[in-house]
C-alpha cells in the first residue's frame, strides 16, 4: 500500500507535464481516494472557505491549465495522464485493498 501512495504523486506530475497542466481538481470521492490509496476524503480544516479566495489562489498558483474529475467553468474535461480513474475502477481497486486488508487481519 506504501509504495502505491508513494508513486501517485510522481504519476500525477507526469502527466501534468505531459498534458500542460498546472494543476489537477479532483472534486469526487472516487478520484480522491485514487490519489490517496483510498484514504479518508475528510477535511480536517478549511482553509478555503472563502470560494473567491481559493479560485485566486488555484488561478496564481496552477501557472497553467486545471484539469478536474468534475471540470467547472474553464477546466479541462478530461485528464490526460490517465490517473483520475473511471468510478468503476476506483471501486473495483477499493475492493481488492479491502479483501487484502480482511486476509490481512484475520486471526
Amino acid at each position: 500500500m506504501t509504495d502505491e501512495i508513494g508513486q501517485k504523486p510522481t504519476t500525477i506530475r507526469a502527466a501534468l507535464a505531459t498534458g500542460g497542466l498546472g494543476a489537477l481538481r479532483l472534486r469526487g470521492v472516487d478520484g480522491f481516494a485514487w490519489a490517496t490509496g483510498g484514504a479518508s476524503n475528510a477535511v480536517q480544516e478549511h482553509p478555503w472557505d472563502a470560494p473567491a479566495e481559493r479560485e485566486r489562489f488555484v488561478a496564481v498558483e496552477a501557472g497553467g491549465e486545471v484539469a478536474s474529475d468534475r471540470p467547472r467553468g474553464g477546466e479541462r474535461s478530461r485528464w490526460t495522464g490517465g490517473a483520475a480513474p473511471r468510478s468503476g475502477s476506483a471501486r473495483r481497486a477499493r475492493a481488492r485493498r479491502n479483501r487484502v486488508r480482511g486476509r490481512e487481519r484475520a486471526p
